[in-house]
């Protein structure tokens, strides 16, 4: 039986604005305020960064540390890896106050946003959309404003507000009730296959791997990085043939659309709104 999709949620962080290129903006300016910094491999520092903060922010959305702990951690631990001293907490968060500026300064929209946004409002005008997104809730509302979405995309849940974060199920399921849909009648698109698009889909949603930067889909060597994981239906928005049917590992819940940009979600939703 075909599904009925009635609302559509996005991630925030990688699929509606550019996170990693406004950090490492952010990062590469902050640095350079570091006593001795000038001598350090600024891309293997950025490299670090990005995995710092990966680490720092699952250990936050486990519980395990505070908003302002996680900031605190990453820096330290960095500083402290490149032989730049041992940072107390004041020395931390002065630091962390001036990347702020900078990475706020830097929230930028994928260039796809606008147009898709657009054309969803307009070939899908029932369709009711909404933001689904980890982290600090004051922080994800100011940039979701700041970037200009706040209209277009007037559900917005953070995981700080509901005491869960994705990949769990009872994420998904609140954004739902802030559309008040379903969760059969509702699809999720985010930039992560784990934590976004398979976990939509194992708590009942309609999930979308985007993947712009056509990565393999992991555990499937040489398969298709765009079309249909777990299908065959074709290359969306492309008219190529896909190359076999794909299983996508940990996804359970029938074919997953991926796409390589937010464009092709007005055809994709076409047969399903």
């Amino acid at each position: 039986m075909a599904r009925m999709i009635r609302g559509l949620l996005f991630d925030l962080d990688g699929t509606l604005v550019d996170h990693d290129t406004a950090a490492a903006t952010a990062f590469t300016t902050a640095l350079e305020t570091v006593p001795g910094a000038s001598g350090v491999d600024h891309e293997a520092a950025r490299r670090r960064w990005a995995e710092l903060e990966r680490h720092a922010m699952d250990r936050y959305l486990a519980g395990e540390l505070t908003f302002t702990g996680q900031r605190r951690l990453r820096i330290t631990t960095l500083v402290a890896e490149l032989g730049l001293g041992t940072w107390a907490e004041p020395e931390a968060d002065a630091w962390f106050a001036g990347y702020l500026r900078h990475y706020e300064a830097a929230w930028r929209v994928f260039p796809d946003v606008p147009a898709s946004l657009g054309a969803l409002a307009e070939e899908h005008p029932g369709l009711r959309l909404g933001v689904l997104t980890n982290g600090e809730s004051g922080q994800q509302r100011d940039k979701l404003r700041r970037v200009g979405l706040e209209t277009a995309l007037p559900v917005l849940v953070v995981s700080g507000d509901i005491g869960v974060a994705k990949p769990e199920a009872g994420s998904f399921h609140a954004a739902c009730e802030a559309l008040r849909l379903p969760p059969s009648e509702v699809a999720y698109v985010g930039d992560r296959l784990d934590v976004d698009a398979t976990a939509a889909s194992a708590a009942g949603l309609y999930g979308i791997w985007l993947n712009r930067a056509g990565r393999p889909v992991p555990g499937v060597p040489g398969r298709p990085s765009t079309g249909t994981a777990g299908g065959g239906t074709g290359r969306i928005g492309t008219g190529e043939p896909a190359p076999g049917p794909v299983h996508v590992p940990g996804h359970h819940a029938g074919e997953m659309p991926v796409i390589r940009t937010l464009r092709e979600l007005t055809a994709l939703l076409g047969g399903l709104t």
